[in-house]
């Protein structure tokens, strides 16, 4: 993989640098690395795992907001409106349509908070790997002006007790490792274990 990687993105002038990342647990991938010339430029990514058999607390919400489903809103407008304001995208029908049929993908595990004037104001997208009895939030978010009330802790604390309510056993919830915000957030939730991806590049001839 890595020959073809760097084979053809050495032919892409506009391309200087083949990257990858590693994880720090995973030795023979950084030794690899190292052999073929690459350079650690440290952790990029922090993934951390929870053992959904623990006792977490219950979810709770300012006066007048609720938790929902995509599913049961049906307000597919309103999720791509909210994505936007999130991640000051530019999303529209067609990026829904695209996500709504990944495989694993359920407007049931599309969770959304609702603010009492009907407004979508907050997300988490849940992929469940049954198989595994594993799960993913990914990604989790707010719209900027109801960042700060507790609305991404009380959808992670609820995306958990729907994990476990159908099986599951762990979750995994990967983010920036440069982000101490979110760091705050999910170190506070006792992860059991937790792990960090290295950038690793190499300048390419």
């Amino acid at each position: 993989m890595l020959d073809w990687a760097e084979h053809h993105w050495a032919g892409d002038k506009a391309r200087t640098l083949c990257e990858t990342l590693a994880y720090d647990h995973d030795a023979e991938r950084q030794v690899l690395l190292a052999r073929r010339g690459y350079q650690d430029l440290g952790a990029v990514e922090d993934v951390r795992i929870y053992g959904l058999e623990k006792t977490y607390s219950e979810p709770v919400l300012p006066s007048g907001f609720c938790i929902t489903t995509v599913q049961e809103n049906g307000d597919h407008a309103g999720r791509i409106a909210l994505e936007n304001a999130i991640w000051q995208a530019h999303l529209d029908e067609a990026w829904f349509r695209g996500k709504s049929s990944a495989p694993h993908y359920s407007l049931d595990w599309d969770l959304v908070i609702i603010s009492p004037e009907g407004e979508q104001v907050a997300a988490c997208l849940v992929w469940i790997d049954r198989a595994n009895q594993m799960a993913e939030i990914d990604p989790l978010g707010t719209h900027p002006d109801y960042r700060g009330r507790g609305l991404a802790r009380a959808l992670v604390l609820d995306s958990f007790r729907r994990m476990r309510a159908c099986g599951m056993c762990h979750a995994i919830i990967a983010s920036e490792s440069d982000n101490r915000i979110v760091r705050h957030l999910y170190e506070s939730l006792r992860p059991i274990e937790t792990y960090q991806g290295h950038r690793w590049i190499k300048k390419l001839d």
